[in-house]
C-alpha cells in the first residue's frame, strides 16, 4: 500500500525539493522522509504562511511520486 508524505515548504527556491531536468528531487531536504519513502509512494509540499508571495498556507506547491528509491 502507497504511503503519503507531506510537509510544508517555508519558501520555494529550486533547490529542495529540486524540480528541474525532468525529476523532482529530495536530495538536501527532509531526511526522514527519504528514509522511509518508497516507490509508489507519493510526497507532497504545501505552501505557508510566510511566503514571500504572500499566505498560501495549505496551497499544493508540488507532488511527486517516488519512482526510484
Amino acid at each position: 500500500m502507497s504511503m503519503l508524505f507531506s510537509y510544508c515548504i517555508p519558501y520555494d527556491d529550486g533547490a529542495a525539493p529540486n524540480p528541474f531536468w525532468g525529476l523532482c528531487t529530495l536530495a538536501i531536504c527532509k531526511p526522514a522522509i527519504r528514509r522511509k519513502a518508497k516507490k509508489g509512494d507519493w510526497i507532497v509540499g504545501t505552501g505557508s504562511k510566510r511566503s514571500p508571495i504572500g499566505d498560501i498556507a495549505g496551497q499544493v506547491v508540488y507532488a511527486m511520486c517516488v519512482i526510484r528509491r
